[in-house]
């Protein structure tokens, strides 16, 4: 996986390119959420609110591609992996 920002973008994150199972991901830096993300002195709850964010819109784009691996059940996992970290670092 590739992560890369894209400038001019207001999406919180959009798929590049996706070959079998490797994803190029471009997060919108003028989104607000991905914005505060970035910050130097970002919060946690800032970060994961992004880092779902960002997760909804690439799977649904890549759904609407039709891509393998992009299912549903794909989605929650990685959702619940976000939780995870979230439940990890915070008190």
């Amino acid at each position: 996986m590739a992560i890369e920002g894209a400038i001019l973008s207001w999406q919180a994150a959009r798929l590049g390119n996706a070959e079998g199972r490797a994803w190029s991901i471009e997060l919108g830096r003028r989104n607000t959420e991905i914005q505060q993300a970035l910050a130097e002195d970002a919060k946690l709850d800032a970060l994961f609110a992004a880092a779902g964010l960002a997760l909804a819109q690439l799977f649904a784009e890549a759904r609407a591609r039709g891509l393998p691996e992009s299912g549903l059940p794909e989605e929650l996992v990685a959702g619940y992996r976000v939780l995870a970290l979230l439940y990890a670092h915070v008190p």
